[in-house]
């Protein structure tokens, strides 16, 4: 599996062939209860008691899948919507 990297995660993907284009698992590993767990939980927390986050989020994620094909690409299109939810803690 190769491994991404992203501060305060470990993170290990395994994709279907070596090429690395097409991800089938993606496993994120933090500390418990460190920063980066409250951060995911927080995320996931809001994205199921709010349906339009949820809808808004689902669709920038399908046009990030459908024009990037390199996951900084794909993870960066995310970015700014993840951070706008980050500054409702």
């Amino acid at each position: 599996m190769p491994r991404q990297m992203m501060e305060g995660r470990f993170i290990l993907a395994k994709y279907t062939d070596d090429t690395c284009q097409v991800k089938t698992h993606y496993i994120h590993f933090v500390e418990l209860e460190g920063s980066a767990w409250s951060d995911l939980l927080f995320f996931r927390d809001h994205l199921n008691q709010n349906q339009q986050a949820r809808a808004e989020y689902a669709a920038i994620k399908q046009h990030a899948a459908e024009k990037y094909n390199h996951i900084e690409q794909y993870t960066d299109a995310k970015e700014s919507f993840v951070k706008k939810i980050f500054s409702q803690r």
